[in-house]
């Protein structure tokens, strides 16, 4: 269950990274940063909307566009992960069944 605590401190990390920048709450953030990184988008909450044009908000869209591809790198790498583990305890699980067959015919 590593995956599962990687990903969530991820958008933990995150939204408090957001929330500091953007002036959001932290459930703001955290709602953002689940919802961008699934890929949901609504765009309700967008990054830049507080910052004024001089201030630099090419910085805050490099920085949110990082932060989303590798985020979403790491969710894909999780669900891999996930996916591996799930494969090998059905093989395990069908290897004792065949085991178990095996032993009751003779």
């Amino acid at each position: 269950y590593l995956y599962i605590n990687v990903f969530f401190r991820y958008v933990y990390g995150g939204a408090v990274l957001f929330g500091k920048w953007e002036n959001w709450g932290l459930l703001d953030g955290a709602y953002f940063c689940f919802i961008s990184l699934s890929t949901i988008g609504f765009g309700d909450i967008v990054p830049g909307d507080m910052i004024r044009q001089d201030e630099g908000i090419e910085l805050s869209f490099i920085f949110c566009s990082m932060y989303l591809m590798l985020g979403m790198a790491l969710i894909a790498m999780c669900f891999n992960l996930m996916q591996e583990e799930v494969v090998h305890k059905i093989r395990t699980c069908g290897d004792t069944v065949r085991r178990i067959t095996r032993c009751n015919r003779s």
